[in-house]
């Protein structure tokens, strides 16, 4: 038998996405009338919506298909006591104004179509609340985003995952293999030990490390600052090493310009290199193999994740002939679910499939994987 209060939960979801229909409604209203831990959940919901309006808009008004349920839904007396809870129940709007103030804040630098999930101190029930909508294009902060990572040792220094934006400031690993796109559009692969500092998406500092960009024409400009030397591409792609005993610049296709101090501005063009040091530049040759470009890092990254899937299939196909499993669930049926979650025991056993509710097929940890999304409170 279902819950009264968690089928109110479910409407109520329904509702704030907008896809609640009239049937949905009065069963919404006959559940109000004749329960009234139904209508205290309610009155819960009303609260939290308002104060979160309030934090946002300045508006704290009940809204108005709230106030249409309420008075179809219960009588008079109860009607005024639901909306004495929303004025005057100071312990209420005290433990949900402390959470609901900090939402609000982070709220309105939120990206627009995303949700917010609330959890509310007493009664431990999850709300989704619809994001504020604002007419500022959402934004994204930092100077570049990591884009692939290959077997990096962060050591203690802050950690990025790929897709994660990159503020400015110190960029540090210990080893491995790190693909950075800077917002300007120029691309680098930096080979740990590296030690950076990202000033801005057209200015790196390179203290330590081995890098390739790639700099298209739209990024002209893109410069790295060294200790002794400034490196300025005019549209190229070249390999960069920083180390103790000084650096290593190879231009494999372009041209880049090199300021150092006290000496002339110099120019390097395709096929050309040169050691830095302080006693000046000194020609040496290009080898291309020395830097790892996009196509080999992709590579790499493609062939690790590859085995990392034939591993786990191989260690998926074990664990589902244990006898003593009772159930697995192992997410790589390869149809449209159609609601039903198989179980994945050998010899095969169908009562104990599952069924999916709300939660929506989506791709896995690896190419080929499938796996479940759970985003909303509904999804289970």
């Amino acid at each position: 038998m279902t819950d009264p209060v968690s089928e109110v939960e479910e409407l109520l979801l329904d509702w704030e996405d907008g896809s609640l229909d009239q049937a949905g409604i009065d069963r919404l209203r006959e559940l109000l009338h004749g329960n009234p831990a139904c209508r205290d959940r309610y009155a819960e919901f009303l609260v939290l919506g308002g104060l979160l309006s309030h934090a946002v808009t300045g508006s704290a008004a009940l809204p108005a298909s709230a106030t249409a349920v309420t008075a179809s839904a219960v009588s008079p007396s109860e009607t005024a006591a639901l909306r004495s809870e929303w004025s005057q129940s100071s312990v209420t709007r005290r433990i949900a104004a402390r959470s609901l103030i900090a939402m609000a804040t982070a709220l309105l630098a939120m990206l627009t179509g995303r949700w917010l999930y609330l959890e509310f101190a007493e009664s431990e029930q999850n709300i989704a609340v619809a994001p504020a909508v604002t007419n500022e294009e959402p934004r994204a902060h930092g100077v570049a985003v990591l884009t692939r990572g290959l077997d990096i040792d962060w050591g203690d220094h802050p950690q990025f995952k790929p897709g994660d934006a990159i503020a400015a400031g110190r960029f540090q690993m210990e080893a491995g293999f790190a693909q950075i796109e800077f917002y300007c559009g120029a691309t680098v692969i930096v080979e740990g030990p590296a030690d950076l500092d990202l000033k801005s998406p057209v200015l790196a500092q390179v203290r330590q490390g081995r890098l390739r960009a790639q700099v298209p024409p739209a990024a002209r400009g893109f410069t790295l600052q060294l200790e002794d030397l400034t490196l300025v591409d005019l549209g190229t792609e070249f390999g960069l090493s920083v180390t103790d005993e000084g650096t290593s610049v190879q231009v494999f296709d372009g041209e880049v310009e090199l300021h150092a101090d006290d000496q002339p501005r110099r120019l390097l063009t395709a096929g050309q290199a040169v050691q830095h040091s302080g006693q000046g530049f000194q020609e040496t040759t290009v080898d291309s193999h020395d830097y790892l470009n996009i196509e080999r890092l992709a590579s790499r990254t493609s062939d690790r994740v590859n085995r990392q899937f034939a591993s786990w299939r191989q260690w998926s196909a074990q664990v589902r002939r244990d006898p003593r499993l009772i159930a697995y669930y192992a997410f790589d049926q390869t149809d449209n679910w159609q609601r039903r979650l198989e179980c994945s025991l050998e010899p095969r056993h169908r009562d104990l499939d599952g069924a999916i509710v709300g939660a929506r097929p989506v791709a896995g940890r690896w190419p080929g994987k499938n796996a479940l999304e759970f985003k909303r409170p509904g999804d289970r």
